[in-house]
């Protein structure tokens, strides 16, 4: 699991990451919810993309 998750996130997503958890709080004003549930869910979101991209390129 562990040599999986650094090969599947790459730099360019670390950096989205990074900056949507620090856009979309003031945006939407989210007082109530936490900087990290916001990170927590957009890296479970990008890791679960990584799985399906993965997926898709190991059929072709």
């Amino acid at each position: 699991m562990k040599g999986y998750l650094l090969k599947s996130i790459k730099w360019y997503q670390a950096i989205i990451i990074g900056v949507l958890s620090g856009i979309i709080p003031p945006m939407l004003q989210l007082t109530s919810i936490k900087w990290g549930h916001i990170a927590i869910g957009l890296f479970i979101l990008f890791f679960m993309y990584n799985i399906w991209a993965d997926n898709r390129k190991k059929k072709k």
